[in-house]
Formats: structure tokens, sequence, C-alpha cells
């Protein structure tokens, strides 16, 4: 056990693994990231997003938890601004799992900063959950316009979304399976669902991608 702290959504813990040297960051008992210390994640969405994100300049990325895309993205040379609403992630994404200093790092609630902002990025970065969280809720029409409204022409949203059928390797629904907490919890996540509110209206907009099968996460996942 690395660390334990009270966020704004519950309990965080910070383990590192004794077989591989990898950090995992627990949410009330939900694997949010897993790492190298130096910040490279396990997962495969990471690498996926990362991918679909490789043109873009400037990016938008909403969520932290362990800031392992951000992390991979800042190494590219990418412009970034990341939001989350627990200023705590920040803390422990530069403490363990190497998030570089000098980022801009905004503290708010992902809708609404998305509502306020004016500025417009190459793409956008969503890596959003946490316990309880609920897709359907969470980007209903209104905000999924604003998410649409702040890309440059051409931009690219890429979305980590959780989905009912996806039990491939590197999927939640593996992970879950995979890894536990010291205590034995499982991760049991809700997922969203295709068809769902939030898949209808992400998928409305043009140039968007899914990277299926995860955040937070980082939420943030695929």
């Amino acid at each position: 056990m690395l660390g334990r702290y009270q966020g704004r959504n519950g309990a965080i813990e910070i383990v590192e693994c004794s077989a591989d040297g990898t950090r995992i960051y627990f949410e009330e008992g939900i694997r949010q990231s897993q790492a190298t210390p130096d910040g490279e994640s396990v997962f495969s969405y990471v690498k996926l997003m990362d991918e679909l994100l490789h043109r873009a300049t400037n990016i938008l990325v909403l969520g932290c938890g362990g800031g392992n895309l951000a992390t991979r993205l800042a190494r590219l040379g990418k412009r970034l601004t990341i939001v989350d609403n627990n200023p705590i992630s920040f803390v422990i994404a530069q403490r363990y799992f190497g998030l570089p200093d000098g980022l801009p790092l905004m503290v708010s609630d992902f809708r609404k900063f998305i509502l306020d902002d004016d500025l417009l990025y190459d793409a956008i970065a969503i890596d959003v959950g946490g316990p309880d969280f609920r897709f359907d809720d969470e980007f209903d029409v209104e905000t999924c316009n604003a998410v649409r409204a702040r890309l440059t022409p051409g931009g690219r949203i890429v979305m980590n979304v959780l989905v009912a059928n996806d039990i491939g390797p590197g999927s939640r629904s593996h992970r879950r399976a995979a890894c536990r907490r010291p205590t034995g919890r499982v991760d049991h996540r809700r997922a969203g669902r295709p068809g769902s509110k939030c898949h209808r209206c992400m998928r409305a907009g043009k140039a968007v991608e899914r990277a299926p099968g995860a955040r937070r996460g980082d939420a943030k996942q695929p």
C-alpha cells in the first residue's frame, strides 16, 4: 500500500503490485488506473486512444484518474488541458504515476467546464467515470452538443465508454475477473449499453471514435 486518500467520490487507495511493480489506483474498490511508476498504462484502451489522437496537437482531456493517457500524450508533445472534479487525482497522478508538472489542470465537473468553455480543440479525449457513474445521466443531449461545439473543423472525439457485451481481453468485464483488490472485492462498475443516450448523442457528431471495451478512465474508460 503506497497511500490512502479521501476524494470527492470516495476512498482512494494506491497499491503497488509485488509481481510486476505496477501501481493501481482504486476508488471505492474500483480500479481506475494501472501503470508503471513512470505512467505507462497496462490498459490497451489507453494505447488505442493515443493512436486515435495522434494527429491532434491541442487536446482537451476530460477525466484524470491516474493521468496515464495525459502522461502519454504530454510525452508526445501534445498541448493539453486536463479536467477533473477530484483535485486529489492530480496530486496522485503526479506523485505515483509520472504526470508531468506544468500542465493546465482544471478542477471542475466536466459538464460545467464544457458548457462554460469557449476555446476550441483539435481533439477531445473523454475518460470519465467512477463509483455510481451513469453515462446516460452524465451525457445528455445538451452535454453532447456542448462537447461537439468545442471541436475545430475536422476535430475528433475519442471516448472511453463501457459496453455491456464486450468481454474480450483488455475489456472492463475481462479486467474485473483479472484484477482484485487485496480484500478480494471485484470491480462491479455499471456499463453503458449500446443504444443508450450516451451512444446516440455522441455518434450524432462528426469524427467520433469509441475506444471499445474498457474509463477513468483512469475516469475516466472503453
